[in-house]
């Protein structure tokens, strides 16, 4: 087992110089020969500081968001993509002015008036949410954030890569997982 600093980039990549058999991965699609078992999604929730003008608004959508500073993962990883995609596709320009890599900590980050977040929304029952709002973005953002389980496509798995990959298959129906 190992982890990737590249997020899920680094992970497809590992996946094609054949260093790694499997890797769970935030992204829905890659490269040629690299096959995905959908396992859930998360959508993505603006996390503010409880005093932010945005908290008055019921919705609020990507270019209410211009000129902001942004906490983050870094580039490559499956959170980034999607948030930098959906502001590519509406055109509008993000600042990334600090980096995490464990997005649970963005909560303390944003408390602390560092800067806002696009976080999952399964982070929100477990984290504390004191001193902060969670807010919801308009429907025309595409903010849901995939997991997946990757693999060659052209290489058989060992056993063990094969079993696991079985009980993904197993407790995933239709890329949901299965309560229980």
């Amino acid at each position: 087992m190992t982890a990737a600093p590249t997020g899920s980039r680094g992970l497809v990549t590992a996946l094609q110089e054949r260093r790694l058999d499997l890797a769970f991965v935030a992204t829905r699609t890659g490269p040629p020969g690299i096959r995905f078992v959908p396992i859930a999604e998360s959508e993505l929730r603006l996390v503010v500081p409880e005093d932010d003008e945005l908290v008055r608004r019921s919705r609020v959508g990507l270019p209410d968001l211009a000129g902001r500073s942004f906490i983050d993962a870094p580039e490559g990883y499956g959170t980034r993509a999607v948030i930098d995609a959906a502001f590519a596709e509406a055109g509008v320009g993000r600042r990334v002015t600090l980096e995490i890599n464990d997005l649970g900590t963005g909560f303390d980050y944003v408390r602390h008036g560092l800067g806002i977040a696009l976080l999952p929304d399964y982070l929100m029952p477990t984290s504390d949410l004191t001193g902060v709002a969670v807010l919801c973005m308009d429907d025309e953002a595409e903010l849901t954030w995939p997991v997946a389980l990757a693999a060659r496509a052209d290489r058989a798995p060992s056993a063990a890569a094969a079993a696991l990959e079985e009980l993904v298959r197993e407790t995933t129906v239709a890329g949901n997982p299965v309560a229980g």
